[in-house]
């Protein structure tokens, strides 16, 4: 997972990795991993622009990216 963030460079959502990933993990074990991730201090949330009008990003949705130095 972590070389699918430095790879793509952007942050990415569980969703994301799952699709980048090919579905070798479902978005709950994407999201397992990420939140680990996040506990370690090794990814961010992502700040987001919402456009007027969107809806909140649900847990799937939101972004992460890298922390600096990683």
């Amino acid at each position: 997972m972590l070389e699918a963030f430095r790879w793509v460079g952007e942050p990415l959502s569980a969703l994301d990795v799952v699709d980048l990933l090919e579905g070798e993990l479902d978005m709950w074990e994407a999201a397992r991993h990420i939140a680990a991730l996040e506990a370690l201090g090794v990814v961010v949330v992502a700040p987001v622009r919402r456009r007027r009008g969107q809806k909140r990003a649900d847990g799937f949705d939101v972004a992460y990216r890298l922390e600096l130095g990683n």
